[in-house]
């Protein structure tokens, strides 16, 4: 692929929008390279910068409270550009660059970033919210588009297409990413987007990126096959990534690249949206629950409330309300599947796993329980607890509380709520 237009046109196109609308402080000789941006709402600054060689810089510090009257920002993650991983006719793969011309901003809270592929056209928008907004002042909200023109270049074999974080710290404290295990290739395919987010945190810094399941829609799916990854390794930073690339089921639940090519044509252009999570006060080893509010708030009470039908319990219809199901997880199934236990000098508790018919016989894997990271509070004692607090009911508050180290209920117990 070449560059039908000439580099010093589009820096001129560059020049006219950033002087029609941006209002970013840009160094001396304003209109050329390097284009510098920054913004912040007070808990999460984005800053921008496009280098002489056309090369892209973005990193996103959180705010993290120096004392009572003053404040900092520490630097926790960096962008430099999609990955792009595309197939020539003879099956040899090539990884084109993006050459970033253009850093706008046309409001105190956003950021437009421009550049090329060859004659492919790149943009990212970058949006913080107001600081009062919703209470999730971490949130970056990321769109990122790339459209092929009609003509030879279309369409483009491409294998992947994918935004890649680093994380400016290593070996973090507490890891989610669902459905990847330590063998290598393993990838969140978005058949497996049940709880769309990959969170790290160490210390009070947590990062994390949430696919927005707003944008979604069958065509998009069809078109280009989404995916999340995470790269973590001991002792160097973390990457993780949101983009395009086909997927393969390679055992029971876990997929893998496949490798496939796709037809990336002018008809359909690339566009990812997602959000990155940014948090420099939080509490150790919870950050997570700031992504569960988030996960809730823009996704899952929207949903519900737009088709309260679906909230109903298909096989069981009495089940409609939140309350309900609560009621049912911890009143009943969980008082059936209550296992209490001696463990050295405390009494501890899990819930029985109903999920071992392949282990026979069957009455001796009952006592079996199933232990994990997954931080939904309704598969979790913090969550049996919390019902008990908040219901004001004593003894499933004990029945929750029996884990000997109350800040191990991260990764404790759990619960087969129902088929």
């Amino acid at each position: 692929m070449h560059c039908r237009i000439p580099l010093y046109a589009l820096l001129c196109a560059a020049f006219a929008v950033w002087s029609a609308q941006s209002d970013i402080l840009l160094p001396d000789g304003v209109g050329t390279l390097p284009l510098v941006a920054s913004i912040t709402n007070g808990m999460v600054q984005a800053t921008v910068s496009v280098n002489t060689d056309g090369s892209l810089k973005e990193v996103y510090a959180a705010h993290t409270a120096a004392s009572s009257h003053t404040s900092s920002f520490t630097p926790v993650l960096q962008y430099s550009g999609p990955s792009v991983v595309t197939a020539s006719s003879t099956g040899e793969n090539a990884s084109p660059q993006v050459t970033w011309v253009s850093v706008t901003s046309p409001d105190a809270k956003t950021i437009l970033v421009t550049g090329y592929m060859g004659s492919v056209s790149v943009g990212r928008k970058i949006v913080l919210p107001s600081v009062c907004e919703c209470g999730y002042n971490t949130i970056v909200e990321i769109s990122h588009s790339a459209s092929v023109p009609p003509g030879p270049d279309s369409p483009i074999a491409l294998v992947s297409y994918e935004d890649f974080y680093t994380t400016l710290y290593s070996d973090p404290d507490f890891i989610h990413s669902q459905n990847i295990k330590r063998q290598d290739g393993d990838f969140i395919s978005h058949w497996q987007f049940k709880s769309p987010a990959i969170i790290l945190q160490k210390g009070p810094i947590m990062t994390s990126l949430l696919a927005d399941a707003r944008k979604f829609s069958k065509q998009m799916f069809q078109a280009y096959p989404l995916a999340m990854d995470l790269f973590n390794v001991e002792g160097a930073p973390a990457n993780f990534s949101y983009g395009i690339a086909d997927s393969v089921l390679t055992y029971h639940s876990i997929y893998g690249r496949s490798g496939k090519v796709l037809n990336w044509t002018a008809e359909a252009d690339i566009s990812l949206y997602y959000m990155l999570q940014i948090s420099g006060t939080e509490p150790p080893l919870q950050g997570y629950r700031q992504v569960v509010r988030a996960l809730w708030s823009f996704f899952g009470s929207p949903t519900l409330s737009a088709a309260p039908d679906s909230q109903t319990n298909a096989g069981n219809t009495s089940l409609h309300l939140f309350e309900d199901f609560q009621n049912d997880c911890w009143y009943v199934w969980a008082q059936q599947l209550y296992l209490e236990f001696q463990c050295g000098n405390e009494r501890c508790s899990s819930l029985q796993s109903w999920r071992m018919w392949s282990n026979p016989p069957l009455q001796l894997t009952n006592n079996d329980g199933w232990f994990n990271s997954w931080f939904q509070n309704m598969r979790t004692s913090l969550g049996m607890y919390s019902f008990g607090q908040r219901s004001n009911d004593s003894r499933i508050m004990q029945q929750g509380n029996l884990w000997a180290d109350r800040s191990r209920w991260r990764d404790v117990c759990v619960i087969i709520l129902s088929s």
